[in-house]
């Protein structure tokens, strides 16, 4: 078969049909040799998805359990086959767009969500990062299975990490960590090395709605948003922020309190402000595999969530109150 934009008056040559479009080992390859109608196909397919499944999505699944679906379910369709496109920017650029769309769906979280803060929260790595890392593994199988050096994509890898030899590179659990250390950096966020493994402490197996909560205070989504309310709706305070809120709203002051003192306790700390002892205990920590380690690690997160409970829970109230007025 021949690819071929224009189709003239003849639909073949010498025998091979002429097409705009073929399918091939699951990937849709337009005449222009990108992957677009792949990525709409899908998008498409993941949209129905959506529309019929959103009750389950809204009431049945826990945080961690909507995050396995997208990983076994969305990302494998959005991905697959990828890794021989990476050098189309703007269309893995559309691609990342889709994938961190259709986790906010999922998390029941607005599309207006920031991105970074969302990445950062679930300890996603950019997608680059993610293709790369695929890409250098399937070059490294295909080379020890045919004994035979594979250099297409090699200026594409050099460029994207940014170095001049490939011989001996590989993508280790160190760069993936520096990647998302870069997004941390961007919000003023120091990531520990251990984050990543410590989330499998933070969600539970079961659905409950704090999980949900937890992750969006994470992306700093609530009635503390100034561009939500000028004011803080508890207090009254004329400069609403996240800040304000959970550092100094008078609403707060005894469970902010307690938080802060057992916060300080488990982490053998002394943060005056309950913010920045949230996003250590979240982000920062040092982790160690350790049996005590994880007991405390979990104590934490759930003194974190009981306090972002009750906050919610005074947000809600005053909203109801003003409607009803």
């Amino acid at each position: 078969m021949i690819l071929k934009n224009k189709i003239e008056n003849n639909d073949n040559i010498d025998g091979y049909p002429i097409i705009n479009k073929y399918k091939y080992l699951g990937i849709m390859i337009n005449d222009k040799m990108t992957i677009q109608s792949h990525i709409g196909n899908i998008d498409k397919k993941l949209k129905k998805y959506f529309e019929k499944n959103y009750i389950l999505n809204k009431r049945f699944f826990s945080v961690k359990s909507i995050m396995l679906i997208f990983g076994y379910f969305h990302k494998s369709r959005l991905l697959y086959g990828l890794p021989a496109f990476i050098d189309q920017k703007s269309k893995i650029e559309r691609i990342d767009r889709v994938m961190t769309t259709n986790i906010k769906k999922l998390l029941k979280l607005p599309i207006s969500t920031n991105t970074q803060r969302l990445k950062l929260a679930l300890g996603l790595p950019d997608l680059n990062t993610y293709l790369v890392q695929r890409l250098i593994k399937l070059k490294i199988k295909y080379e020890n299975t045919f004994n035979e050096k594979l250099t297409m994509y090699d200026e594409t890898i050099k460029k994207i990490l940014n170095i001049d030899d490939i011989s001996k590179v590989r993508i280790s659990e160190n760069y993936l960590y520096n990647k998302l250390k870069d997004i941390g950096l961007e919000e003023n966020i120091d990531i520990n090395k251990g984050f990543i493994t410590r989330l499998k402490n933070r969600l539970y197996s079961w659905y409950v709605d704090s999980d949900f909560i937890l992750l969006k205070f994470m992306c700093h989504r609530g009635s503390f948003r100034e561009d939500i309310n000028e004011k803080c709706i508890l207090c009254g305070y004329p400069e609403n922020s996240i800040e304000h809120v959970v550092n100094d709203c008078k609403k707060l002051c005894r469970e902010r309190r307690k938080t802060l003192e057992e916060l300080n306790k488990i982490d053998n700390t002394n943060y005056k402000k309950l913010l920045k002892a949230i996003e250590y205990h979240y982000y920062s920590k040092k982790y160690t595999n350790g049996k005590e380690e994880k007991k405390s690690d979990k104590k934490g997160v759930k003194i974190i969530k009981e306090f972002l409970l009750e906050m919610y829970k005074k947000f809600g109230a005053v909203k109801k109150k003003n409607d009803d007025e």
